[in-house]
């Protein structure tokens, strides 16, 4: 039989193990569509021109890349993969962590091909995210009318 003791303490282990510290909480993406093809060239493959999926805030974590690589293609809506390269080119920015901005920076592959494309990408930041050239998308956008 169980002493009194041993049972308030696997009551207070189940309660503590049922709770989420709020730094774990996951929160919905933020939610964009990439509907613009970029002009520039060096959109998204240049550090100074990283492509600004923000989220971090609200999040809590790299939603906003997750949802921007989840829509993005192939020019000809291959199949893509992007594995992170890591942190890298740190910026100021007063809406980073302590005045600091840092990039993420992928490698993207189209299909089988073995050459990677380098993007960087700013979670901190948002900005309307635009598919770089070189680029599509996975959703299509067929709206019709009816009257």
């Amino acid at each position: 039989m169980l002493s009194k003791i041993t049972i308030i303490l696997l009551f207070l282990l189940l309660l503590v193990s049922c709770q989420q510290s709020p730094q774990f909480v996951r929160k919905k993406p933020p939610i964009f569509y990439l509907t613009e093809h970029s002009k520039d060239s060096e959109y998204g493959k240049n550090e100074h021109k990283a492509i600004k999926t923000g989220g971090w805030k609200e999040t809590g974590g790299h939603g906003g890349q997750r949802w921007f690589f989840s829509m993005l293609s192939g020019p000809n809506g291959e199949d893509i993969t992007a594995e992170r390269e890591g942190a890298c080119c740190w910026h100021k920015n007063p809406t980073g962590y302590k005045g600091m901005v840092i990039l993420d920076k992928y490698h993207v592959y189209i299909g089988d091909s073995a050459k990677a494309i380098t993007l960087y990408l700013n979670s901190y930041e948002y900005q309307s995210p635009k598919i770089p050239v070189g680029f599509g998308t996975k959703i299509k956008y067929n709206i019709s009318i009816q009257r």
